[in-house]
């Protein structure tokens, strides 16, 4: 750590204090009946007490200069020894802040990455799951098309009398599809819905997210995220 130099200060003060306090005391006691009489004084009645007013708060004006210039002769030495504490200690109090300062900065930092690296890999999952699930309904649609779609086959219909330029054409044939259009979603059973992962885990991620904020900054977490129907725990995935 840099040396800092310091001036030395004489700590040897009692005998300056000691003529200080004597002299001090000195100015208070000669001023002492003055003052007394200027508190006790209630009225100015006439011009002679008016000059003596302005005499005696002048003579203690003049007094209360000198009792300040004696404080302040006083408090010096301490002042500088004051100083001279603060120039050896502020530096390092500064980098000491400093440092601490940096500290914190870089658990921000590191908190934040960690958050995003989560993010990321549960967008990846997320993505990889819902990529899953549309490839099973797909699947699953197919064969119920397959096994249950309705067809329904109409009679062949014959013309009402031979015609001569028609004759050499097959029957006419109607062939029926029946399928779904939606009219109120807010009826729609429950196992025709299709549950939105990325919506749920976006909740997720940003309750952690202010979770590790509040960590950092030794502040209140927020209160425990709850979605009906859903279980929310950490997962640790294994990776090679």
């Amino acid at each position: 750590m840099d040396e800092v130099e310091v001036k030395r200060v004489d700590t040897d003060l009692a005998p300056i204090q000691e003529r200080q306090r004597g002299e001090l005391m000195a100015y208070i006691d000669s001023m002492a009946p003055l003052v007394t009489e200027m508190e006790e004084r209630e009225e100015i009645t006439d011009e002679k007490g008016l000059r003596l007013v302005v005499a005696d708060g002048a003579a203690i004006n003049r007094t209360a200069l000198v009792i300040e210039r004696i404080r302040k002769t006083a408090k010096d030495p301490w002042l500088a020894g004051g100083r001279a504490v603060d120039v050896l200690v502020n530096p390092i109090k500064d980098r000491f802040k400093a440092a601490a300062n940096k500290g914190k900065r870089l658990t921000n930092q590191f908190h934040t990455k960690i958050a995003a690296e989560e993010a990321a890999e549960e967008r990846k999952r997320e993505a990889a799951h819902i990529a899953e699930e549309k490839r099973r309904e797909g699947i699953r649609l197919s064969h119920k098309a397959k096994g249950h779609a309705v067809r329904e086959e109409t009679t062949p219909v014959a013309p009402a009398a031979p015609v001569a330029h028609l004759a050499h054409r097959s029957p006419a044939k109607t062939t029926t599809t029946w399928k779904a259009t939606l009219t109120d979603e807010s009826k729609v059973p429950r196992e025709y819905m299709t549950i939105d992962h990325v919506k749920v885990n976006d909740a997720v991620r940003i309750w952690r997210r202010q979770v590790l904020m509040a960590k950092s900054a030794k502040t209140d977490p927020p209160a425990d995220l709850v979605i009906e129907g859903f279980e929310i725990k950490a997962h640790k995935d294994v990776t090679h």
